[in-house]
């Protein structure tokens, strides 16, 4: 079985989808009309990249499919310094 066929990570996607609708990684939002294969559909991104020996159930957001595959493995600390703060102007 592959690991995105698990039920219980299915369920823990399905549940961080539904609590939010925003990608932790970039800020944008994540429409619930879209589905896989689109790069801006959502998808469940690991905190600890299960790449990395990260626990396929462990703790995760919401994020685009893209984002989720352009962070790759880099840790979490990293992603939060890069990540920049998202406005609705340019000032």
């Amino acid at each position: 079985m592959s690991r995105t066929s698990d039920k219980d990570y299915q369920r823990m996607r399905d549940e961080a989808l539904a609590i939010s609708d925003t990608c932790w990684l970039c800020g944008g939002w994540i429409d619930p009309e879209l589905v896989w294969p689109d790069p801006m559909s959502g998808s469940f991104d690991h905190y600890d990249p299960v790449a990395d020996g990260g626990d396929n159930l462990g703790p995760g957001a919401a994020s685009h499919l893209d984002c989720n595959r352009k962070r790759q493995k880099k840790p979490y600390e990293q992603i939060i310094r890069e990540r920049q703060p998202q406005h609705g102007r340019s000032w």
